[in-house]
């Protein structure tokens, strides 16, 4: 599991306090109800802004956002691209989680922040 926490405002020292603001987590076979459905839940009513869910082994990826406690499908846009709804900016397309070969890590980056995809990434 992955969480993300953009409000500095919630930090004593090296404490966290508070919900994520985002949490990315992997799926494991054995814990697909826990994790899809549970979880999205739980995250949803104490306050979790966003949560994406990434099934490898499904190769299937569901994200969400908190709108007033009920976790609210992100769909992805036409060009295979999902856009967080709590980090302004930041986006992924979906097809580079399960790729044979795994893309460069710092070109990925490089992409995230030239901006948005749709400049120049083209419809699948």
């Amino acid at each position: 599991m992955f969480k993300i926490c953009c409000y500095f405002n919630q930090s004593k020292g090296k404490a966290l306090f508070g919900a994520a603001d985002l949490v990315i987590e992997l799926i494991s076979p054995g814990s697909r109800r826990l994790d899809l459905i549970e979880k999205r839940e739980l995250y949803a009513k104490f306050g979790v802004r966003g949560y994406w869910a990434i099934d490898a082994f499904r190769q299937t990826a569901s994200f969400w956002k908190n709108n007033d406690g009920i976790g609210e499908d992100i769909a992805l846009d036409p060009i295979g691209v999902v856009r967080s709804a709590v980090i302004p900016g930041f986006w992924l397309r979906v097809d580079w989680l399960f790729a044979q070969e795994l893309p460069n890590e710092r070109e990925i980056i490089a992409l995230i922040l030239a901006g948005d995809p749709s400049d120049f990434i083209e419809a699948a």
